[in-house]
Formats: structure tokens, C-alpha cells, sequence
């Protein structure tokens, strides 16, 4: 069981790693990162009972000393890679498999400070030069001698 705790480890660097360089590929990339924190928790709990035995047996437990190590070290860096990896496929795969998805998130965030863009042309067939989102105009600072602000120039702000 030891050894098969540091096969674990091994294999959840390898989904980890893999995972995070095919992100870039639908569900491939989602699959590998969110298996290698799984993995890496089995390794764990396998290296733990490995161990466990092994002391309790009086026989020598190294390989599994060697598993537990390794698939703890392994499994923070891959639950990171599956939360940040893993997520970002799986959000990109689902906007691939469903095509009207597109439509209603680019239609709340595509013109930010411009008028609202009606579903049906918000990715369609408009051109891109159409799809800019227009600069943001500042609203003008009051005068600082204002007398409808809220603190004039040299007033004592702790009265």
C-alpha cells in the first residue's frame, strides 16, 4: 500500500501538470485538474493506512512514509490548479457546448458604461467595430468653494 500511495502521488503531479497545460482544450483540461486533487487525497489516505499497519505490524513503513509526503506536498499545488485550471475550462467548454450562453453573458458586461445591448446582437452577426464599448466620460469635480459640499475649505472636520 505504501507504494502504491507514492504511485498516487506521482500520478496526481502528472494530472496536475497536465491539467494546467491543456486548459486551453475543453473538458480534457477540466478532467485532469479536478481528478489530481482526488487522486492526491487517495494517495494520502492510502499512504496513512499504509503506515498505520506498518507500525502497528512492527514491519519497516518507509515507502509509506515516502507516499504520505509526497501526496501532500502534491495536493495543495493541484487543488489550486483544479479551482483555477480546472474552473476556467470547465466555464470555457460549457460557453463552447452552449452557444446561447455567449448571448446572455457578453449582454450584461459588454457595453459597461454605454446603453444596454439588446441579446440578439450582442455576439450574432455584428461586426467588431460595432461591439466597442465607448470611453467612459468623468463627471466634473465641484468647485472646492462650493457651499452645497459637505466640508468647506478649512473647517474643522472633527466638530
Amino acid at each position: 500500500m505504501g507504494v502504491g500511495s507514492i504511485i498516487a502521488a506521482v500520478l496526481a503531479f502528472g494530472c496536475a501538470l497536465l491539467g494546467m497545460l491543456l486548459a486551453g482544450i475543453p473538458i480534457a483540461g477540466s478532467i485532469l485538474s479536478f481528478a489530481s486533487p482526488l487522486i492526491a487525497l487517495s494517495g494520502l489516505i492510502t499512504g496513512g493506512v499504509a503506515w498505520s499497519k506498518g507500525r502497528s505490524a512492527g514491519v519497516a513503513h518507509g515507502p509509506a512514509i515516502v507516499g504520505c509526503v509526497l501526496s501532500a506536498m502534491v495536493f495543495l499545488p493541484s487543488l489550486v490548479i483544479a479551482l483555477t485550471c480546472g474552473l476556467c475550462n470547465a466555464c470555457y467548454s460549457a460557453a463552447l457546448l452552449d452557444p446561447e450562453a455567449r448571448g446572455r453573458f457578453s449582454k450584461d458586461f459588454h457595453y459597461q458604461f454605454g446603453e444596454p445591448v439588446d441579446s440578439d446582437s450582442a455576439l450574432g452577426d455584428t461586426p467588431a467595430s460595432d461591439m466597442a464599448i465607448p470611453p467612459a466620460t468623468p463627471k466634473p469635480l465641484p468647485p472646492l468653494d462650493d457651499p452645497d459640499s459637505d466640508v468647506a475649505i478649512g473647517e474643522d472636520l472633527e466638530e
